[in-house]
């Protein structure tokens, strides 16, 4: 699941680490100037890496990893002196300017601490919920013209909702079907 966010409020430095990410193969799934927007493209995503610079537009690194605590996973980018005013334990600083690979072994890393983190916190399922889940994203997918991504959303949302697991919501979504 692709849950990187760059989040640099330079315009010419945000554009080069994105440049840089693609090209390594790191996919993004927002692009943020400012803090605000971060913490919505987190909360969109439940999470994440975030790779930003020190300063945003709107708030410091610090302030921004004190509001998303323990969901995300920070790499903070910076000069020397702009680091050293980052005090927040969770964040993962890097000098500017750094080596291309530097970069993309340290977000390899967070992104792998990311998955550990979000298996934890995923209830783990038996294969028969998952194959219930996986056709009720299917009938989305064929009827409704939903993406996998959307289909699941759809399914998930509709359990947060109804206080109903996603396990009962595929059931009622697959009931639907005409046999």
């Amino acid at each position: 699941m692709i849950r990187t966010i760059v989040a640099i409020r330079n315009e010419t430095l945000r554009e080069s680490i994105v440049r840089i990410l693609r090209r390594n193969g790191i996919e993004i799934r927002a692009v943020c100037s400012s803090g605000q927007e971060t913490i919505r493209a987190a909360r969109r995503m439940d999470g994440g890496v975030i790779v930003m610079s020190a300063r945003l537009g709107d708030m410091t690194a610090d302030e921004l990893a004190d509001i998303l605590g323990g969901d995300c996973f920070f790499l903070c980018l910076g000069k020397p002196g702009d680091l050293d005013y980052c005090e927040n334990e969770d964040l993962f600083k890097v000098t500017l300017p750094v080596k291309a690979g530097e970069l993309i072994g340290g977000i390899h890393i967070l992104q792998q601490l990311d998955e550990r983190a979000l298996e934890k916190r995923l209830p783990h399922r038996s294969d028969s919920d998952l194959k219930l889940i996986t056709d009720a994203k299917e009938y989305l997918m064929d009827q409704q013209g939903m993406t996998e991504d959307q289909a699941y959303r759809f399914i998930q949302k509709r359990s947060m909702e109804s206080s109903t697991p996603m396990t009962e919501v595929a059931q009622v979504i697959l009931g639907t079907v005409p046999r």
